[in-house]
């Protein structure tokens, strides 16, 4: 078995192997990620609003760029620059809005990814290398499920943190947060369901990374 290349976060253990796994339906990110699609297309085509659209730019502006982009991906994941930690928390937890994940999962989704792809083989569902729709429909509605998964191994200042353990037992809440505070923004309900539910599809076209953890029995310790 070929040496595997570990990162900060995720440890091979006896046994670990990138390349046995499979690839299973997952129900529940299926509906939740097809559920914001076709309620923003349905009000899109059925609320058409300006200030749907000006809502949209607002919400997309503040947690798909500063929370999901800033807060989750270059602080939390991969602690490109520092702040104070209040303002950590609300740009992190303007990424949750988003409705991808908590901050955890969005860590362990990212860095298993990136576990994957530097090793010498790369399976198809983590390289993405299965076509358009296929590797659409793996991304969207699937999870890549290892047989013997590595494990994750979480700095002690994310996974002891009450903060975003609440978040991420409670990210779905946020996003669904996110949709209501958007009613007094436009001409109601319309504009909410035209602007707020386009938020999940388009972070996953512009990011391409999946909801669920690519790993879900990935095995959580700290550092």
């Amino acid at each position: 078995m070929p040496t595997l290349c570990d990162t900060e976060r995720i440890v091979s253990e006896p046994g670990t192997c990138n390349m046995r796994g499979t690839i299973r339906a997952d129900l529940p990110k299926t509906l939740w990620i097809t559920g914001h699609g076709v309620l923003g297309i349905v009000g899109i085509l059925v609320f058409p609003q300006w200030d749907a659209a000006v809502v949209f730019l607002l919400l997309t502006a503040l947690t798909v760029c500063a929370g999901h982009s800033v807060g989750m991906h270059r602080l939390l994941i991969h602690r490109s620059f520092e702040t104070h930690r209040l303002i950590e928390y609300i740009l992190v937890w303007l990424g949750t809005c988003v409705g991808m994940a908590g901050p955890i999962g969005m860590i362990r989704t990212h860095d298993m990814r990136d576990w994957h792809q530097r090793q010498r083989t790369c399976p198809a569902h983590p390289a993405h290398r299965a076509g358009f729709l296929k590797d659409a429909w793996w991304q969207l509605c699937c999870r890549y499920d290892l047989a013997c998964p590595p494990r994750f191994v979480l700095e002690q200042r994310v996974a002891q943190d009450p903060v975003y353990a609440w978040m991420e037992r409670m990210w779905w809440l946020q996003n669904l947060l996110s949709l209501y505070c958007s009613l007094p923004l436009g001409d109601g309900l319309g504009c909410c369901v035209a602007s707020a539910c386009v938020l999940l599809p388009l972070s996953l076209a512009i990011g391409g990374s999946a909801m669920s953890p690519i790993g879900a029995d990935t095995r959580v310790g700290s550092l």
